[in-house]
């Protein structure tokens, strides 16, 4: 299992997208969604500002 590392060191777990069939998430479900929606903006935001710092 392959897992790219972020600025800080944290290994990013690759997640499987829950099949679209279902039809009902669970609201932990949603959470864990939200959250890693969460996370993946964050980690392009963090790698387009080391890209300006890198530009300077």
């Amino acid at each position: 299992m392959k897992t790219s590392r972020n600025p800080v060191g944290d290994p990013l777990p690759t997640v499987e997208p829950p099949p679209a069939t279902t039809k009902r998430r669970s609201p932990q479900l949603a959470r864990f969604v939200t959250h890693i929606e969460q996370a993946e903006r964050q980690q392009r935001q963090l790698t387009q500002l080391s890209r300006a710092a890198s530009a300077d």
